[in-house]
């Protein structure tokens, strides 16, 4: 795209007419006398301004050998440019919603919240938000939320209940009767190969007592848990007013366990 250079050109583009009423073309038509349009200058340096101002919006320099550049400068205006402040006292402001990347920060954009706005992105008292606002970046949802498809689930069985989230399930079941070398079997069982974790047993009557675990009294070693149960390992004493005791067999006891399915 360039401007006219021939014979008879000249530096600075005279004065237009008025405007008159708004038309279009015509080959003419001598039977009936209608004249043809005459194409004027006035229109001529119209539509050659139109088109260049186009290729200086979107930062092209005219070039007469080059025979793409408005293409190329409606792709150019079609992406998102940065922010700059000549072309914005060019054409009046960026308008209302206009967006803009910033000229320093890769990676960052704001988007103009009034018409006509000049002012700089980031400066005090700007008209420009960071186009990101109110939006969580992907480690933000990787780090603090759970995934849709991932979301905790639940659900019981005759004895107890589970809950499932992503690949962990943790299961809480009664064992009827237990006694020191009881294999318990998981209500669900874990997957191949993993030992899931005794997280806590309960018992009741005839002694009450809470947490093996915790009490360092279960041994949650190799040989008593696999993926599919566990064998209970019950203390022989508790401690009591007059010092250690037979430890009785609880009448039933609750397990949780967690582990990866």
């Amino acid at each position: 795209m360039f401007g006219i250079d021939s014979t008879g050109a000249v530096s600075a583009m005279p004065a237009l007419s008025s405007a008159g009423a708004s038309g279009f073309f015509t080959g003419g038509n001598p039977s009936t006398g209608e004249q043809a349009t005459v194409v004027t200058a006035d229109w001529l340096n119209i539509i050659q301004s139109e088109l260049i101002n186009v290729l200086v919006a979107a930062g092209v320099s005219p070039t007469k050998s080059s025979l793409n550049q408005l293409a190329l400068s409606i792709q150019i205006m079609g992406g998102i440019r940065p922010f700059n402040a000549s072309y914005a006292a060019a054409i009046g402001g960026y308008s209302l919603g206009a967006i803009v990347s910033d000229p320093t920060t890769n990676g960052k954009y704001w988007r103009s919240t009034e018409n006509a706005n000049t002012t700089a992105p980031g400066s005090d008292g700007a008209a420009w938000v960071d186009f990101f606002s109110g939006y969580a970046t992907q480690e933000q949802v990787d780090t603090y939320y759970l995934r849709k498809d991932k979301a905790p689930t639940s659900g019981t069985f005759s004895n107890g209940y589970w809950t499932k989230t992503g690949n962990i399930l943790i299961q809480s079941f009664v064992i009827p009767s237990a006694y020191d070398g009881l294999f318990a079997a998981f209500p669900i069982a874990y997957a191949s190969g993993t030992k899931p974790v005794v997280v806590g047993i309960s018992g009741s009557t005839p002694d009450e007592w809470t947490s093996w675990l915790t009490a360092g009294v279960y041994p949650n070693g190799e040989s008593s848990v696999s993926n599919t149960g566990f064998t209970l390992a019950m203390p022989k004493q508790r401690a009591s007013s007059a010092g250690l005791v037979t430890q009785d067999n609880p009448t039933s006891a609750r397990v949780y366990i967690m582990g990866t399915v």
